[in-house]
């Protein structure tokens, strides 16, 4: 153990005590386990390990660190698989377990220890300090009065202005009441620990809000900026916050829309007004020409006319509200995959949920389908088919806030089964390693994709996958392209088997391509 600070006596000694602390905790722990007997195996003896001290350059300000076996505290404070989680203590039999308390006891005295000796010693040293610059004042004085040589120099009133001047420096040190108020002064801002400073505008980020907050430790004075300490995260149907800038543009976009349909309603209203005047004015004319029909041509050339008008107004309201209806309608939208750090992302597609379209995912695969099941109970199988099939349910793919795209594990029995996860091997199930039954040697490793299966020990196969978003028209029923509302995104996925240390170990590579 090497001293950096050897001028200080004071610091020295708390740098000394403080780097000790560790090595005698540990010590103190062993001794601890071998005495109550918490020794098994002897793992839990052997793991306890001193972390590096952390500390500023008085050693004030310190951070200590230890490790060691987590089932260590089940044998400090009795507890264990024998007593369930809520009982009180009556398992209704005499209790196996019990106390061995090598950690708790040692450790807090230890603690207090390190406390009271912090305390004591951060105390001397401003005493030393007032001490220091009394004793060089007071040498000061006593050094002017040693260098009075004229004759008859020392007299009472010299003497006496020098004690005064002794006793005028004494009254201004600090008593041990002003040192013990500093002290606990100093203990209050160490307490404190930092105060805010400064909060400014971070990051610019297209999704979120961030703010650098700048603080200061009162302790030590040292100031410190937490860049994008502060994030406000974009609004969602579910929470309040910022508004992204594809937000805004899309506000713009529907604000222009409801003017034309704001527009287009009006003319829809005028052209009803006109149908109501026209169709009274019909209903009128055949009202009084109701008799007079077969001699007053005029009128019937008329009436021809105004009907002849009225369809035509009937048509253009026709075409206003097809024009309406296909304003509301969803039209085709185009995605692409990016490929960014070996994650799948889609621009906008978290956009396109919150709108209403479902993601799917399709693989370009063989596949066999089944007819429903006949009077006898049996299914028989359809001729097979090549290309794009959906691959599992709505729920196999998940669309995050950064428009990144996880997908859903599905492996029975394993712990991870129903999660989501980024990765590109969560498409593919467990490979098969095929061993050569003369040489014992690993042959191949075979993938599972659709119907077939393929050799990948030493060869990159590129396996196709797409993602699309469409427009559920109800909850139940099979799947149907045209219910889509954007093309087929495609990407890849290269798999890949290689040998480990020329034994039939192998490692799997799963890489995301366009």
């Amino acid at each position: 153990m090497t001293l950096q600070n050897g001028n200080d006596p004071q610091l020295q000694e708390r740098e000394k005590f403080v780097l000790a602390f560790n090595d005698t905790m540990l010590k103190i722990w062993r001794e601890q386990m071998t005495l109550l007997g918490v020794i098994d195996t002897g793992r839990l003896l052997h793991s306890p390990k001193s972390l590096p001290v952390r500390a500023d350059g008085r050693f004030i300000e310190l951070g200590l660190s230890q490790s060691f076996l987590e089932y260590g505290l089940c044998q400090n404070f009795g507890t264990g698989k024998e007593i369930p989680r809520g009982n009180k203590g009556d398992i209704g039999r005499e209790r196996k377990r019990k106390k061995k308390s090598w950690f708790s006891r040692k450790y807090y005295a230890s603690v207090m220890n390190l406390r009271d000796f912090l305390s004591d010693n951060i105390a001397h040293e401003f005493v030393g300090v007032v001490a220091q610059a009394l004793i060089s004042s007071i040498t000061s004085l006593i050094t002017s009065f040693r260098s009075e040589t004229r004759e008859e120099a020392i007299t009472p009133e010299v003497l006496g202005a020098l004690l005064q001047k002794i006793a005028d420096l004494l009254g201004k040190a600090a008593l041990q009441t002003d040192v013990s108020r500093l002290d606990n002064w100093r203990s209050d801002l160490a307490r404190i620990g930092y105060v805010l400073t400064s909060l400014t505008i971070g990051s610019d980020d297209r999704n979120n809000v961030y703010f650098t907050l700048g603080k200061a430790n009162l302790s030590t004075g040292i100031n410190q900026l937490a860049p994008n300490s502060i994030l406000i995260r974009q609004a969602t149907t579910e929470r309040a916050g910022v508004m992204r800038a594809q937000q805004v543009q899309d506000l713009n976009k529907c604000k222009a829309d409801i003017s034309k349909y704001f527009s287009s309603l009006a003319n829809m209203e005028e052209t009803i007004l006109n149908i109501q005047k026209g169709i009274a004015s019909i209903s009128l004319r055949v009202s009084r020409n109701t008799k007079a029909t077969t001699v007053n041509a005029e009128d019937i050339l008329k009436i021809q006319t105004d009907i002849k008008s009225l369809a035509s107004q009937i048509k253009s309201l026709q075409t206003e509200i097809q024009k309406f209806a296909t304003m509301k309608q969803a039209t085709q939208m185009h995605i692409e995959c990016i490929i960014t750090d070996n994650t799948l992302v889609i621009q906008d597609a978290y956009r396109y949920i919150r709108q209403g379209l479902t993601p799917v995912i399709f693989r370009h695969s063989v596949r066999t389908s089944r007819k429903q099941e006949d009077e006898n109970g049996v299914r028989e199988y359809l001729p097979r088919r090549r290309g794009w099939n959906r691959f599992y349910d709505d729920r196999k793919i998940s669309v995050n806030n950064g428009d990144e795209i996880s997908f859903r594990l599905d492996k029975e029995g394993d712990p991870d089964n129903g999660k989501y996860f980024t990765k590109p091997n969560v498409l593919f199930s467990d490979c098969r390693a095929i061993i050569d039954p003369e040489t014992q040697q690993l042959l191949e490793v075979r993938i599972y994709f659709g119907k077939r299966s393929f050799n990948i020990l030493g060869i990159n196969r590129h396996f196709r996958f797409a993602i699309g978003f469409y427009k559920k028209s109800k909850d139940y029923g099979p799947f149907q392209f045209g219910e889509l509302r954007t093309n087929l995104a495609e990407f890849k996925v290269i798999a890949r088997a290689d040998r480990v240390d020329g034994s039939n170990n192998y490692k799997l590579t799963f890489i995301f391509s366009m």
